[in-house]
């Protein structure tokens, strides 16, 4: 049960056991609400990509390049404006 890892710190590792012949990876309390404070920002979206076996591979070969979290925010759901901040 990992907490504490970055994006690289779970695919790397992942990567160890799948090679090694684990079957299957499970996660749990690893939702968002409890990571954005405990693990790196983004590891939380990474986790869903860890049972990609060729990507991870790819990744490896590739020599373990930082990972980038990629997002849009979100501004506008139909004729709804949605960058209001209360003060």
């Amino acid at each position: 049960m990992p907490r504490a890892l970055s994006p690289e710190q779970y695919r790397s590792k992942s990567h160890q056991l799948l090679k090694a012949g684990v079957p299957y990876l499970a996660f749990w309390d690893s939702s968002k609400t409890w990571a954005v404070d405990k693990i790196g920002e983004g590891s939380f979206q990474h986790l869903r990509r860890l049972g990609h076996n060729e990507e991870l591979a790819a990744w490896i070969r590739a020599g373990e390049p930082r990972l980038v979290h990629a997002s849009t925010p979100l501004t506008k759901v139909g004729e709804w404006e949605m960058t209001f901040i209360a003060e």
